[in-house]
């Protein structure tokens, strides 16, 4: 469906701002037996105020569900990546709240402020 997807392969991070900027949907797609926690491209799918589909477990389906970021689906089940990605297609609604929410979020890692809490943390130890 080259109207809704387009593979890209390997991008430049210099790139990935104004790539993000025509994005709705981002893809964390991992096996069951995956060890990612938190990717980078979480981090940088919040920032750009993308909602997430993910078969993460752990920290990201966390915040995704708790913060109402996006769609957990189940890991190496098509099925339900498929049925994912549709509950947003012809739901504009739904998908701008999770765009607006994974902005939101964003704020939360921001640089600075995970380098001020990690200064505290320290200076606590």
């Amino acid at each position: 469906h080259p109207q809704y997807l387009l593979y890209l392969g390997r991008v430049n991070a210099s790139d990935l701002p104004s790539i993000y900027s025509e994005v709705d949907i981002g893809l964390m797609t991992y096996s069951r037996w995956s060890t990612v926690s938190m990717p980078v491209k979480f981090y940088d799918y919040l920032a750009a105020g993308i909602a997430i589909i993910s078969s993460l477990e752990r920290e990201a389906k966390d915040i995704i569900e708790s913060e109402n970021i996006g769609i957990i689906y189940e890991p190496g089940n098509l099925d339900s990546l498929v049925r994912a990605i549709n509950s947003y297609l012809g739901n504009s609604d739904g998908l701008s709240l999770a765009r607006a929410n994974s902005a939101k979020v964003s704020g939360q890692f921001d640089s600075v402020l995970q380098h001020e809490n990690f200064s505290i943390f320290l200076e606590n130890v």
